[in-house]
């Protein structure tokens, strides 16, 4: 198989780079590393992106444009970053032929998008990694200052972390002299008065159940779920926080270090049984069940927890 350098240079005509829905620091920084090593190309964000990957796009003038109806008629080629789920990429129905290169990190899914090149590496801990090791020689020191935000974004503060990508960022900090600090604020932006005022209303919302030896917490939010979930994980062994989105009702599931069940697995059998779809990571992933709102919260934690306590009793 060819290395990433020679697939991007095989890549011909208009070319469309488009990271997951509401994509985050990782998809974004995926998207940009590989916008300024194709000539002809554009990132096409589709359902917005969140907070920290705005903030981020903004600082560094990363270039994207909102996804629109036709605008993908106008490309003879795609490459898709940091997922490789159909239910995360909608706007491909119709043009999962002109998929040319697909990156990811995130465990496989029955819905896999086909292409003709993948680069998938499950073990890295984000998108940015597999990029990093493929073209380090060619990054520049912003480049590779972006990779290590992404890193730690994606890792939520390295809290999923291997010995691989421990020694890659020490890599980037003695290269480029950045201060962990300074990439900390990059991947974690202060955010606005009202939104930290909506994540402490979401934590004092807060419900849980014990189940075996596990407690489970669950709320909802109109911020980053993912962020409140993982919040929550550090004090609990499982949770999930509900979001309601333009497509559905949506959840992101974290768990703590001594949860050794695979939340993957968990939240597709969750969301499956609700007519939805789920993935992610061993310890963090997430749901999406169309056409739902919050009035079926109730239902999703019983069937959850009737996940974990089966789980619980092989």
């Amino acid at each position: 198989m060819p290395n990433l350098r020679e697939v991007l240079n095989s890549l011909e005509g208009r070319i469309a780079i488009l990271p997951h829905r509401h994509a985050d620091i990782d998809a974004l920084v995926s998207a940009f590393l590989i916008y300024n090593r194709i000539e002809n190309s554009e990132i096409i964000v589709f359902q917005d992106m969140n907070f920290s990957a705005k903030s981020l796009a903004s600082k560094f003038n990363i270039p994207y444009t909102e996804f629109s109806d036709s605008i993908l008629e106008g490309f003879d080629g795609f490459v898709v970053v940091d997922t490789s789920t159909k239910e995360m990429l909608r706007i491909l129905e119709g043009f999962e032929n002109k998929v040319r290169l697909l990156i990811d990190h995130h465990e496989e899914s029955p819905s896999k998008i086909s292409s003709e090149y993948y680069f998938i590496d499950r073990e890295a801990i984000a998108t940015v990694e597999i990029i990093y090791r493929e073209l380090k020689e060619e990054l520049t020191p912003v480049e590779k200052k972006l990779v290590a935000v992404a890193m730690l974004s994606d890792s939520f503060r390295f809290k999923r972390l291997t010995r691989r990508a421990t020694k890659l960022f020490y890599e980037i900090l003695e290269s480029t002299g950045e201060e962990y600090e300074e990439l900390l604020k990059l991947a974690f932006p202060n955010k606005p008065v009202e939104e930290k005022i909506a994540t402490i209303n979401s934590i004092a919302s807060l419900n849980y159940v014990v189940v075996g030896d596990w407690v489970v917490s669950y709320t909802t939010t109109k911020n980053s779920n993912g962020e409140i979930a993982g919040i929550l994980a550090s004090f609990c062994d499982v949770a999930i926080v509900f979001k309601k989105r333009e497509e559905g009702l949506g959840a992101s599931l974290r768990c703590n270090e001594f949860f050794d069940y695979p939340l993957n697995n968990i939240a597709k059998e969750l969301a499956s049984s609700f007519g939805g779809a789920g993935g992610g990571h061993k310890k963090a992933s997430g749901i999406i069940i169309p056409n739902a709102d919050e009035r079926i919260v109730g239902k999703v934690v019983e069937k959850l927890v009737e996940i974990l306590d089966r789980i619980s009793k092989s």
